[in-house]
């Protein structure tokens, strides 16, 4: 009978241990697990969407999503658009703005491009550019809970075609917490 005892007490001490040792890892690693929430596709079938419109353009992807918040709470959300863009006119880009509930996910200026606050310039060329590969990712922090994103395309010329196709749309979130950082950032200068 001693022995059976002793038996279980190992074994229930093992479990603890592991318990004390393998959840904290465990919960550790869940922080940095990448949560994909959407990923769509559009305009593999001849279509594409394009614009002559300056800001606010049109809207070329929208999404409701769920941004989870367990096993840890979700801080930061990520929107990429991949696809084959094309720019026509002079020095025209393809300018490409993303919202999450309608707050832009970057609200910082296009630097050199020229884009305004809000807006990336994805594809720009001083000739016709017609079929390149494009890729663009944005972050911005986020709580758990139902979001809406929204990707939107304009030209930098108004009056200047700018269009995308074949397009690939990918939305996903994870927890961010390092060294007192949460969430998506700007980076040291």
């Amino acid at each position: 009978m001693q022995k059976r005892s002793r038996i279980t007490k190992v074994a229930w001490f093992s479990a603890m241990f592991l318990a004390v040792v393998c959840l904290p890892i465990s919960l550790l690693a869940q922080q940095t697990l990448l949560n994909r929430l959407s990923a769509e596709f559009k305009h593999f079938d001849g279509t594409l969407s394009q614009t002559i419109a300056g800001p606010p353009g049109i809207l070329i992807y929208s999404k409701s999503v769920f941004v989870p918040a367990t096993p840890v709470d979700n801080n930061t959300i990520y929107v990429t658009v991949s696809g084959t863009g094309v720019t026509q006119g002079p020095n025209a880009a393809a300018w490409f703005r993303c919202e999450v509930d309608g707050s832009p996910c970057n609200p910082g200026a296009g630097a050199v491009s020229g884009a305004p606050g809000g807006w990336v310039s994805v594809l720009r060329d001083p000739q016709i550019l017609p079929d390149n590969a494009m890729n663009y990712q944005w972050c911005m922090k986020t709580q758990p809970g139902t979001h809406t994103v929204q990707v939107r395309m304009a030209s930098s010329q108004p009056g200047a075609v700018v269009a995308i196709e074949a397009a690939h749309f990918y939305i996903d979130s994870n927890k961010i917490s390092f060294q007192g950082t949460t969430g998506c950032s700007q980076a040291a200068q």
